[in-house]
């Protein structure tokens, strides 16, 4: 792999990393707030976890897709590559 592809991909995992970080920060709050609220028996911060799970899920999908659009991007540069070479 060409030092520029590598350089790419250790971008794309710092990337990945820096999301997965992300997501981990707000599960660990969302499950410090889940436990308060059951030992309080609080409806309104029940809910509000609830909620706070809905922005972990967007995170995570934003992850995805962007994972989906960097191997397409990938694959491209690979064709490119390929095509550059047999001329």
């Amino acid at each position: 792999m060409s030092p520029y592809h590598e350089a790419l991909l250790q971008c794309d995992l710092d990337r990945i990393r820096s999301k997965l970080k992300q997501m981990a920060i707000l599960g660990e709050i969302a499950l410090r707030a889940s436990l308060e609220a059951l030992k309080k028996r609080n409806r309104q911060l029940a809910y509000t976890v609830i909620l706070s799970g809905r922005r972990i899920n967007e995170t995570e999908v934003r992850a995805a897709i962007e994972a989906t659009y960097q191997e397409i991007h990938r694959r491209i540069r690979g064709l490119v590559e390929a095509l550059r070479g047999n001329n």
